[in-house]
């Protein structure tokens, strides 16, 4: 079966780059917070743990091997519990590190036939400039939609009857 693209997801491109967006957000507020107390000098450790990263710094500059977290943070007064809020959220935030595909694939046979056979219709309907409109969408009972001001075909409606 050739692998053939039927639609394109937006929605999750859109929602992916809002993440991305968050999470660098999150990261340059926790560098702030932190800075103020100790410089951040490896910035992927820092990523892996603001918190262990700052107390770590701090169990370092005061040259400490076994220090007690409780009094670390009652002797140099850091917002330790603003810092684990904050880590907490960024680590909530997951992003795919590789280039996702955001294409929509058909699963069967069934799925491209029917994407090329309303692939024709819109072709058809946006050479004659069919006004865009919501009666031919229903007319159709939604197997097109409209897009960019386009007919193209409804990939969910397509999904949904060839199961």
């Amino acid at each position: 079966m050739k692998k053939i693209s039927i639609g394109y997801n937006k929605t999750q491109e859109q929602r992916d780059k809002i993440n991305v967006k968050a999470k660098s957000l999150i990261l340059s507020k926790a560098i702030t917070l932190c800075e103020s107390h100790v410089p951040i000098k490896n910035l992927d450790s820092f990523k892996a743990s603001f918190s262990k990263y700052v107390v770590n710094a701090i169990t370092e500059n005061f040259q400490l091997k076994e220090a007690n977290l409780e009094k670390i943070i009652e002797l140099t007064n850091i917002p330790y519990k603003q810092i684990k809020t904050i880590e907490r959220n960024y680590k909530a935030i997951h992003i795919d590190t590789m280039q996702p595909d955001y294409n929509i694939y058909a699963k069967n046979e069934n799925e491209i036939k029917l994407f090329e056979e309303l692939q024709l219709l819109c072709e058809q309907l946006n050479k004659y400039k069919a006004m865009p409109s919501f009666h031919v969408i229903t007319a159709l009972n939604n197997r097109i939609r409209i897009e960019e001001g386009r007919f193209i075909p409804n990939h969910y409606y397509i999904q949904n009857t060839c199961k």
